[in-house]
């Protein structure tokens, strides 16, 4: 008796630690791809105006008008990812 539970607890442990592999290996390039979206949007929202008046004082204006067009991008994609932010925090009470 004790060693069918025994083996049936060993497998819902190797069961979960499946899961766990399975998931992270699945995840993993998604989370990476969104972490590289996130930084790069945050060096655009900084970067783009300082490049802007560069581009500006030099006298390019299609790379100024370039780096202007992107900014609005750049908030638009941050405010995405807070937006979802803070709908889970809502949505599972962390708040």
């Amino acid at each position: 008796m004790t060693d069918t539970s025994a083996n049936a607890k060993g497998k819902a442990a190797i069961a979960g630690l499946w899961s766990l592999l399975w998931h992270s290996v699945v995840l993993l390039p998604v989370m990476v791809a969104m972490f590289g979206v996130w930084c790069h949007a945050w060096m655009g929202l900084l970067a783009l105006p300082v490049a802007a008046g560069i581009c500006l004082w030099d006298g390019d204006w299609r790379l100024a008008l370039a780096c202007i067009a992107l900014w609005p991008v750049c908030l638009v994609c941050l405010w995405c990812f807070w937006r979802r932010e803070h709908s889970e925090r809502c949505r599972y009470g962390w708040l």
